[in-house]
Formats: structure tokens, sequence, C-alpha cells
């Protein structure tokens, strides 16, 4: 295996926590069969967002890289 996607709300500030807990899983089961490529999608909120939203988005996604790096195949 070499990677894996994943697909969330990350507009949706409300879910930051789970949504980092579900990605935790993922990076660590990926890289336990020597994965080493996380693709993600960043969730439709199926109306135009807002500034607010896509901040909402990039604050998890530094969290995600971040959390990423600290696992074996960064």
């Amino acid at each position: 295996m070499i990677g894996s996607s994943f697909g969330a709300d990350m507009w949706d500030r409300q879910q930051h926590e789970a949504i980092l807990k579900n990605v935790q899983t993922v990076i660590e089961r990926l890289s336990a069969v020597g994965g080493r490529t996380l693709g993600t999608s960043v969730g439709s909120a199926r109306r135009r967002k807002t500034e607010q939203d896509f901040d909402a988005q990039a604050d998890l996604l530094r969290k995600i890289m971040a959390m990423a790096r600290t696992t074996v195949w960064c």
C-alpha cells in the first residue's frame, strides 16, 4: 500500500476534534502497513464557503500535517 485518502467536513470547526481522532487512527494504520501518502478532501458545505470556513479548513489541515510529521513515514 502506498497511501490512502481521507475526507471530512474540515470547514466545520465543531467537527475538528472528532476528525483529528479519525485522522490519527488513519495515519497510524497507514504507517503500520508502510503507506507514505495521505490524500485529503476538505468536504463540501453545499453552499458558498465563508472566510471563516476556509480559515477552519486551513487550521485543521495544519494540525493534520503536524500530526503526520510525527509518524515514521514522514
